[in-house]
């Protein structure tokens, strides 16, 4: 059916078949989920803010944390 497959395999698992590493991998990307998720609660859009307004703040609110 493929003439070709390219994998890309952001937790490893495909080279190394070590399944704590893709685990470590997954459970870094869902707590990444569960603090946006919990950001959106606590950061709701402004009154007359459009979305681009309101996703560049939550990127700027993003970039401060990691400077800090």
């Amino acid at each position: 059916y493929f003439a070709e497959l390219h994998v890309t395999d952001e937790g490893s698992y495909w080279e190394t078949g070590n399944k704590i590493l893709v685990k470590e991998t997954f459970d870094r990307y869902n707590q990444m989920m569960d603090n946006f998720s919990v950001m959106l609660e606590n950061m709701p859009a402004k009154r007359n803010e459009t979305i681009d307004e309101f996703i560049n703040r939550l990127f700027a609110y993003i970039e401060n944390k990691q400077r800090t």
